[in-house]
């Protein structure tokens, strides 16, 4: 079935009267086949595990709106399966579309439209099709095709998302409103992304521990970690902090992907990396980095992650022997050659996250 820019949501029994409430769109072809809602929230599950399988934790979204980016989902608040919460989002008030280029699914788009506006809650791209134009894409063929042009159109972006940003004003949004928070306090340790105030004290932890190290002899990292790369983990809700009350104590990156120099180790895609691990200065000896390590771990197994890695430089022994006493397993050691010209002998480590689930 084709159709052209009058076409809507209705034409294709998509409303909320029917019982198909989600379509396949292809992205050159232009169509879409509407599908039961039963069938699409089970379909949807099993096809984008094909491309991307950490979608169906890294979906698991509380109620609140997903305030991300074209590729973007945030990784926290998670209660049940993707098929679930599809389900019971299709049968409320909310309209999918899958996009599939070449028989690929490539990606989704979730929606609820009102009276005078529509509400995108996901745009989603899948790992390897990003970069391509295909958010981009999908929005156009929405606005044009999809989504009546006689309504508001709205999204949600976190401020700290500065890509998502770019890409939704690019497409003709424009900023409307900022929600501000005050955090709750804690009494105990508390793990959690730092916040965009956050992001230079952060990194001025980072750099201290380093220069500390370094004096003592201790390589626990080649050379310093660039601000840029810190900046674009930043943007993308990588760097976490452990907050003893309203004190940063320890910084650390969890970071979804693998180092070109283990690819011939680790073969699967989009696997997830302990890195640049500090303790600020008043908070040494408390074993508060063996306390976060053990709280990022828990925070991976609830997105469904079976296992962290890192990587250490092995000058002594020293850095290994403290990583396995917080659970690391050695898996290969040798020396590597990295772009300054300099070798230094690696080791790679893997934790198993044997948490409750």
């Amino acid at each position: 079935m084709r159709f052209g820019a009058e076409k809507r949501v209705e034409d294709f029994g998509l409303n909320r009267r029917a019982n198909a409430r989600a379509g396949i769109l292809d992205l050159k072809e232009d169509h879409v086949v509407a599908m039961p809602v039963q069938s699409f929230a089970s379909s949807l599950g099993k096809r984008l595990q094909e491309y991307e399988k950490p979608i169906q934790k890294r979906c698991e979204l509380s109620p609140g709106p997903a305030r991300g980016g074209a590729d973007y989902i945030p990784d926290y608040h998670i209660k049940a399966g993707l098929e679930q919460r599809m389900r019971g989002w299709l049968a409320d008030e909310y309209t999918a579309i899958v996009f599939e280029d070449a028989g690929e699914v490539v990606g989704y788009a979730l929606f609820r439209e009102q009276a005078d506006e529509i509400y995108l809650r996901q745009l989603f791209v899948v790992r390897h099709r990003r970069r391509q134009g295909i958010g981009r894409r999908a929005v156009q063929i929405l606005c044009s095709a999809i989504w009546p042009k006689t309504k508001r159109l709205t999204v949600d972006v976190l401020v700290t998302n500065k890509d998502a940003t770019a890409f939704w004003r690019a497409l003709g949004y424009a900023d409307y409103s900022l929600t501000l928070e005050i955090l709750p306090e804690q009494s105990g340790p508390v793990l959690r992304q730092l916040a965009a105030s956050e992001s230079e004290l952060g990194y001025s932890v980072y750099m201290e521990a380093f220069r500390w190290l370094n004096a003592k002899g201790i390589r626990q990292w080649l050379v310093p970690l660039r601000r840029d790369i810190y900046d674009s983990r930043q943007k993308h809700g990588e760097n976490f902090g452990l907050f003893i009350g309203t004190d940063l104590a320890v910084v650390l990156s969890l970071v979804q992907d693998t180092p070109a120099e283990w690819t011939d180790r680790i073969s699967e895609r989009g696997t997830w990396w302990l890195d640049n691990l500090a303790t600020a200065q008043p908070f040494r000896g408390r074993r508060l980095s063996a306390v976060a390590v053990g709280m990022a771990g828990e925070h991976l197994a609830r997105l469904g992650v079976r296992d962290v890695y890192l990587d250490c430089v092995d000058a002594g022994g020293f850095l290994p022997a403290f990583y396995e006493r917080l659970g690391f397993a050695k898996l290969c050691e040798r020396s590597i050659t990295y772009s300054s010209g300099n070798t230094f002998p690696m080791v790679l480590m893997k934790k198993e996250l044997n948490y409750a689930r």
